[in-house]
């Protein structure tokens, strides 16, 4: 599997309430997917309102899925053009927080 991490970035328009809603989704449609002890054991993500940034790790198949899963839900309901996301290494996270798991109250 790929160590890599996903890096979103979004615009101000975007209400931050609304990307939390989506995030969650994205791993409760994972959830059903895997499984809840897969979710606990090998989804790591993080978001912050004040600074309007997530990282989801996709070193895991489940990481992947709730970053595609992710990416659809908010390219679907706020447009390509309200947020970017970057593809980069675990090492060089943002020093704004670090990731939780899914079994930590993400």
């Amino acid at each position: 599997m790929t160590k890599s991490v996903f890096r979103y970035r979004f615009s101000k328009s975007i209400p931050m309430q609304d990307v939390e809603d989506a995030l969650m989704l994205a791993a409760l449609a994972v959830e059903s997917l895997h499984g809840r002890s897969e979710l606990r054991l090998s989804a790591k993500f993080w978001l912050n309102r004040k600074t309007r940034k997530c990282e989801i790790d996709a070193g895991t198949e489940v990481g992947i899925h709730i970053a595609r899963i992710f990416t659809g839900f908010i390219t679907d309901g706020f447009g390509e053009q309200c947020f970017h996301v970057e593809r980069t290494e675990p090492g060089k996270r943002s020093p704004e927080g670090q990731m939780r798991t899914a079994g930590a109250g993400a």
